[in-house]
């Protein structure tokens, strides 16, 4: 079924969503710069040229990883070790995906780090006998599966086997997409997929201007309060630019003898090899690079007019961006998730074989019909799960999305979010389903923002263990439309903000919500839906076979 939430994943959930980018980890801000701190900066600096190279970043480690929302991935790779070295552990294979900058390198170092000599760290650069495997490794941290070589490739899909059939041995992998949207071996995909998948979240603004002021303390580095915003606002955005770009400052501060301040930034000269290019902080503000002519470090053209006698190219306006909302079951897999989970939950002696396959049936039965009464079906599918450990639940789903989602997830169906994705489109899952059903669904298909029936928590603690019970409006029929437009508030947004707005669904369940779009897409239509949008003249996308 469909409809929903929020993009953070809360409490007892299987996968972790609010998204964002993982970088390093927070602390508290940097002190102003005074003259003591100053002085032990200077006294800092001349130590440091005697034994390294100037910039030299501090080491990976889980500590000055910038968590956001991947707390359940650096708890589960902390532990690693550690499980494997006391025994055989069920879960050994992990495959890690975000864009470049997102902290996935990071996180193998980290792991290597901490592996005491028994981890072995792999990428495209690795020669072709280094992915051959060793009973005294091990931990196994592969980073870039996507730029691997065919060769590599094969070698990686013979270690993943290799490494599935020794209990004391583990693989982390990483990518910069979602298995099913690798562009590698469809047997490597395949493995990649089989383990615990985890989509590394953005970081917002704010959690950048931490990593940047964590990551400046550890240098030793003294920055103004308004740099990591001014930074942020002038240059490349993405982590590994703002980290070189970071380096590059401190080399030029211990030069001058100076603080990192706004002041400092303007009188750094650009140098070749030396100062990370400007980049625009919106894409319409490319139109300012359209002036081909030398820039300084700061983005202003050599010999021209100051920035205050000229427009400003953060002014630009942006061009407006579109929203596309999905439904999930039936429309983005050829299958009812929560119909199956109910299913699942027999399958797993969880509850009574008999009497619940029939409510769970009958249910299914009232939501096609447009009758479901969804707070009674909620707490039925729901109470069960209280009785278990949140550890316990997790090991469940992801056995759930192995053995039963991933198999419905569909080459068409990705390719639809890609291309919406790819447009720029402020893209959202709308599900009745539960959150922590689709939670890990969503972020299969690399979905940051989920709308789904919240599930309430003991104490209300994010990570809580689950009541049994539902909270707050549930994601159905009318209350999709509440629930959208909540989220959107919290954006400072509404609907009619957007020149386009899309949404993709099967259910006449969802008229309501498909009534309020300016591009309503009947997708794999029931028959009343199919018949409505006939008749509304509405698009029809039958996505899993050839009409259209």
């Amino acid at each position: 079924m469909s409809a929903g939430a929020t993009s953070v994943v809360r409490g007892c959930r299987p996968g972790s969503r609010e998204r964002s980018r993982g970088s390093y980890a927070s602390f508290q801000d940097v002190a102003d710069a005074t003259a003591r701190s100053q002085a032990r900066r200077y006294r800092l600096s001349v130590q440091r040229q005697l034994t390294l190279d100037l910039g030299t970043p501090p080491p990976a480690t889980f500590d000055n990883f910038f968590a956001a929302g991947n707390h359940e991935l650096i708890s589960r790779l902390r532990k690693l070790e550690g499980a494997l070295a006391a025994g055989p552990v069920a879960d050994r294979t992990f495959y890690v995906w975000g864009e470049p900058g997102s902290g996935r390198s990071h996180l193998l170092q980290a792991l290597i780090h901490e592996a005491n000599g028994h981890g072995r760290y792999l990428g495209p650069q690795s020669a072709l006998n280094a992915f051959g495997f060793d009973p005294c490794v091990t931990l196994y941290a592969i980073d870039d599966c996507d730029r691997l070589s065919p060769a590599q490739q094969i070698a990686l899909f013979n270690l993943f086997n290799e490494v599935r059939a020794h209990p004391v041995s583990a693989l982390v992998a990483t990518g910069n997409d979602a298995p099913l949207a690798l562009t590698v071996r469809e047997d490597l995909r395949t493995r990649l997929g089989w383990g615990l998948v985890f989509h590394l979240q953005p970081l917002s603004d704010e959690a950048k201007a931490s990593v940047l002021k964590h990551a400046a303390r550890e240098r030793g580095i003294v920055l103004a309060e308004d740099v990591p915003g001014y930074l942020l606002t002038h240059f490349r955005r993405d982590m590994p630019s703002l980290m070189a770009l970071l380096d590059e400052l401190d080399r030029f501060s211990l030069e001058q003898k100076r603080a990192v301040t706004r002041p400092l930034l303007r009188a750094m000269p650009q140098q070749s090899g030396r100062a990370t290019p400007l980049v625009p902080a919106t894409t319409e503000d490319a139109a300012a690079q359209a002036l081909a002519e030398p820039r300084d470090l700061l983005g202003d053209p050599l010999g021209l007019p100051a920035a205050g006698q000229r427009p400003d190219p953060l002014q630009v306006e942006c061009a407006p961006m579109n929203l596309t909302l999905f439904d999930l079951d039936h429309t983005l897999i050829p299958t009812d998730s929560d119909h199956e989970w109910g299913r699942f939950m027999v399958k797993l002696g969880i509850v009574d074989a008999d009497s619940f396959a029939r409510q769970n049936d009958a249910f299914y039965a009232d939501y096609k019909a447009g009758v479901l009464d969804i707070n009674a079906y909620l707490h039925a599918m729901l109470a069960p799960l209280a009785k278990y450990s949140c550890e316990q639940l997790t090991d469940w789903h992801a056995q759930f999305m192995r053995e039963v989602i991933n198999p419905h997830i569909m080459p068409a169906a990705v390719t639809l979010v890609r291309e919406h994705q790819d447009n720029g489109d402020f893209c959202c899952l709308v599900t009745a389903t539960n959150a922590f059903i689709t939670a890990p669904i969503a972020e299969a298909f690399g979905i940051e923002t989920l709308i789904a029936c919240e599930v309430e928590t003991v104490g209300d603690h994010p990570q809580g263990a689950l009541t049994g019970r539902p909270s707050g409006t549930p994601s159905y029929r009318e209350g999709k439309i509440v629930r959208v437009e909540q989220w959107l508030a919290s954006l400072g947004k509404k609907l009619d903000d957007f020149k386009h707005s899309y949404f993709y669904s099967d259910s006449h369940n969802d008229i309501p919500l498909l009534e309020r779009v300016t591009d309503p897409v009947a997708t794999n239509p029931d028959d009343t839906l199919r018949a409505h949008a006939q008749a509304k003249g509405w698009r029809i996308l039958n996505l899993f076979d050839t009409r259209d």
